[in-house]
């Protein structure tokens, strides 16, 4: 086991060399009592219907192994050593060009866009769920360097955009980034549509949409500020893709495919 590279409330992360063929990986290691198998099935169950379709699936953790002990458990995953979405847009004051915006934000959705074609709602998209790869130096030379980690608030949720619909056992998602929804134990693939138009609006504004302490009123309307200087400056496709992700109503938010082909998105220098 190499250099701790990171910690978390339920546990840390080292850095380690595969002896069979000496990659670098990352293994976390948790205390067994506290390990969510829910996490790791949804996670296998995207990069199995992944390989079944022959689709890539680079853009989301994977879980290469467990080894569960009895007081330990190990989960081994790829090495990624670019760091957090979120560090990348303090380091930036959150001043990002609409055409870098475009691109992370297209990263973002062919993310959650692996994950939905197996059905598999992620519920915690949030800058600090998305980690690079690489060096995020140039993310507009950089595509599909952006990776989905965390689904320890993912679920099942049907392939359909709102007909999946489900019941949780148990609260998801980050106040500041959940979709009204989730404030009734409700959730769809649409939920992860509003945490992008969310997470987008903070890289084309360098404010936020909603905070932890935002009225549940203003998540139920969609009562976001429309007003701001930065946002009223935006391009109207960049208004309009957020406006169209930030709806109250799931039914009428965009689908990932949909949100893929918006005229924001094909600002994109990859597009």
């Amino acid at each position: 086991m190499g250099r701790a590279i990171g910690s978390g409330a339920f546990g840390k992360v080292f850095e380690a060399i595969k002896s069979s063929d000496g990659s670098k990986k990352a293994v976390k290691i948790v205390p067994t009592m506290l390990m969510q198998k829910q996490e790791i099935n949804m996670v296998r169950k995207v990069h199995t219907e992944a390989e079944r379709v022959n689709r890539d699936a680079s853009n989301v953790m994977n879980v290469e192994a467990v080894y569960n002990g009895s007081q330990e458990t190990k989960v081994v995953t790829d090495l990624l050593t670019g760091g957090e979405l979120l560090d990348y847009l303090f380091d930036k004051n959150c001043d990002l060009e609409e055409v870098e915006a475009a691109e992370l934000s297209k990263q973002l959705l062919e993310s959650i866009n692996t994950c939905h074609k197996a059905g598999v709602a992620h519920l915690d998209v949030k800058p600090e769920n998305f980690v690079f790869k690489t060096s995020p130096a140039d993310t507009r030379n950089s595509p599909e360097n952006l990776v989905l980690i965390d689904f320890g608030s993912a679920t099942e949720a049907g392939c359909a955009h709102q007909q999946g619909e489900t019941t949780l056992e148990r609260s998801a998602g980050t106040a500041a980034y959940m979709a009204p929804e989730l404030l009734d134990k409700k959730a769809s693939l649409a939920s992860d549509l509003w945490s992008v138009g969310c997470v987008s609006y903070i890289m084309l504004t360098g404010t936020m949409a909603f905070h932890d302490d935002s009225h549940p009123e203003d998540l139920r309307s969609g009562n976001f500020n429309k007003t701001d200087a930065a946002y009223t400056k935006l391009s109207p496709e960049a208004r309009s893709f957020v406006e169209t992700l930030v709806h109250p109503d799931p039914k009428k938010r965009m689908t990932v495919d949909e949100a893929l082909k918006h005229d924001f998105i094909k600002k994109s220098a990859n597009c």
